[in-house]
């Protein structure tokens, strides 16, 4: 993200800050704030009392309330999304948030009360809510979510946090709070209002991160009923008398910021508007680390095109630039569009027009004195004839790979993989006496299911060199000999996907039996490398085994998606279309990526299974492999 005009924040130096509007800008320097761990308030209140006593600390604020700001909406995708970004760049040192509990209150299931919209066995809402109702039933969770995610990967970053709702609020029992509480906040404590000399039925419970602030908590030490009750009280003009307890008490955020300012850096005693804030998120400069200086596609190839004295020409930029002119006229971006807003198979682009980019590449290679060859191996779909014309107009060093695979790929079983010195030194592991295997039954989701099974086998056959064995397995031992290994096969399922097979990862006894002298994902990074080079403008690409995962800048994103896409299309590139993504978040490789807010998290389903995996280790002397 680069640095915004923007420098107006709001100086609390020659004033009360309490009698500033939120909405006066005043322009001061900002060139201290470099570096600087800020206190942010989420939900402050029209008096951000919280804020107000850190500010008495000489901290630097800043505060999201839509209260303070009509166009702080925490709804808003594009507000909650910068909000968050400040969280993972490490520039709070703590974040309070108190989001307003409204349908999480309690007291909406006693009498006299409006009509509750959820209760604690139905928290996303009651059944039959009027389309209204439930949509501030979303909403409310929307703002939790939202909320305690900031707070979250705050913690993640190396901030501290809290998370405070009455000790009665349903919002207690939310999964993502009860989450929160298990990873991160782990101190719950609790405030009575008479312990700030409040004559209030009422208690403040706050999760928090900091150790320090457990000392704070207490319980109310008076006998019951002494308290004025004032739950679905109204004053004499008809006010909720509930409202006066909307905001702290003055003397409870005394003592908190006593706790939490040190935590911040001292500044100006400022409030910072949002625009201030993301002009001082820290950005990485060019020499910073880390750095990366080795690519899957060997020591030859440059990861970092950022890194000066870069030599790599810019061999396929005449086809670039005729693919992109293709792409702006012919409605290839609509057709993208329109593919990854459904569930096609694969994008939708007809034969002419893939032809037409296929005729492109086929001039290109014709300029080099070369010849196009766009023939393909009963086994393998893919063009390696046009991939081995790019390898030698990008002057590809390994150039050992192709003529490999035109004889088909090696297994490294015969110690047929030559060393192309372009690669680290793999360590050998083999072991000749583990013998080849055959299993006598495949994974038990194969076997519970054979019918779905047997159908998705079936489809299989013909496709991405997947091919029946014609013939007993007495045969196969006769025609291979000792050299004859078989998999299991498994069944994978999950809520969101079709069901799909799935092979084991080793091969009985082959692994320990093959000699790779090289370590990298051979192929693959090949074809990364070529992407790189034909998309070239600004980018980021990443392969792991066989996925990849793209960046690409937001003005140019859908143009460099169709290059991807076309190149795959064109060149019969293997490709999980259904598995294919484009959004600000993505999930790869079992990660969810937020490319926006720059952090990325385990899924939580992903995080229940390993936590089961690890209770069932503990339970048990003996656990099942899969654990």
């Amino acid at each position: 993200m680069s640095a915004m005009d923007n420098t107006t924040v709001l100086n609390s130096m020659a004033a009360d800050v309490s009698t500033i509007p939120h909405s006066v800008q005043t322009s001061v320097d900002v060139s201290p704030l470099k570096g600087s761990r800020l206190f942010l308030d989420i939900y402050a209140g029209t008096g951000y009392p919280l804020a107000e006593a850190m500010l008495q600390h000489e901290c630097t604020c800043f505060l999201v309330d839509m209260l303070l700001d009509a166009k702080l909406d925490f709804l808003d995708s594009a507000v909650s999304g910068p909000h968050l970004r400040i969280c993972t760049s490490g520039m709070a040192s703590y974040g309070a948030a108190a989001p307003h509990y409204g349908e999480y209150n309690q007291l909406t299931l006693g009498e006299g009360s409006p009509p509750a919209l959820r209760t604690p066995p139905l928290l996303d809402g009651l059944p039959n809510l009027h389309p209204k109702d439930l949509e501030k039933v979303q909403n409310s969770h929307t703002l939790m979510a939202r909320s305690v995610l900031c707070l979250g990967v705050n913690f993640a970053v190396d901030g501290h946090c809290h998370f405070e709702q009455p000790t009665k609020s349903m919002a207690w029992l939310e999964p993502f709070v009860r989450r929160f509480i298990k990873f991160c906040a782990f101190f719950l404590v609790n405030f009575p209002a008479c312990s700030s000399n409040r004559d209030w039925y009422k208690s403040w419970l706050i999760a928090c991160t900091y150790p320090a602030m457990k000392s704070l908590g207490s319980q109310c030490p008076h006998p019951a009923g002494i308290h004025a009750n004032i739950a679905g009280a109204k004053t004499a003009e008809g006010v909720c008398k509930s409202r006066a307890t909307a905001e702290y008490p003055v003397e409870m955020c005394q003592v908190i910021a006593g706790f939490i300012a040190p935590l911040c850096s001292p500044s100006q005693r400022q409030l910072l508007d949002l625009d201030t804030v993301r002009t001082y998120i820290p950005i990485k400069q060019l020499n910073e680390l880390p750095m990366s200086y080795e690519v899957g596609n060997g020591f030859f190839s440059e990861p970092d095109w950022r890194r000066p004295l870069r030599s790599a020409p810019d061999c396929l930029h005449e086809l670039r630039r005729q693919w992109v002119q293709m792409i702006l006229a012919d409605g290839v971006v609509n057709t993208s569009h329109a593919f990854f807003a459904s569930d096609d198979v694969q994008p939708s682009f007809t034969d002419h027009d893939i032809q037409l980019f296929k005729q492109s590449v086929s001039d290109f290679i014709q300029e080099h004195d070369m010849i196009h060859d766009w023939s393909t191996h009963l086994d393998q779909h893919m063009h390696l004839e046009i991939l081995a014309a790019l390898s030698q107009i990008l002057d590809d060093k390994d150039s050992t790979l192709f003529p490999m695979l035109r004889e088909r790929a090696p297994t490294g079983l015969d110690n047929d993989i030559p060393s192309l010195g372009c690669f680290p030194t793999a360590i050998d592991k083999t072991v000749n006496s583990i013998p080849l295997s055959i299993p006598q039954t495949h994974w038990p989701s194969a076997e519970s299911d054979s019918t779905t099974t047997r159908e998705l086998v079936l489809q299989a056959f013909g496709t991405d060199g997947i091919f029946q064995y014609q013939g007993s397995l007495e045969a196969a031992h006769a025609e291979f000999s000792t050299k004859l290994a078989i998999s299991r096969l498994g069944l994978a399922t999950s809520d969101n996907r079709s069901p799909r097979l799935v092979v084991a990862s080793s091969i009985y006894g082959v692994p320990s039996r093959c000699h790779i002298p090289e370590r990298a994902t051979h192929m693959g990074s090949v074809i990364l490398t070529y992407i790189h080079f034909l998309l070239w403008w600004s980018h980021t690409g990443f392969i792991y085994v066989d996925d990849f995962f793209f960046l690409f800048p937001k003005k140019v994103a859908w143009i460099m998606t169709c290059i991807y896409c076309i190149f795959a299309r064109a060149l019969n590139l293997p490709n999980s279309w259904r598995k294919t993504e484009f959004s600000l978040r993505v999930q790869w490789s079992g990660w969810q990526f937020h490319i926006t807010a720059e952090y990325i998290n385990l899924p939580t389903n992903k995080i229940d299974e390993l936590s089961e995996y690890i209770s069932s280790m503990l339970r048990f002397f003996q656990t099942p492999q899969q654990s």
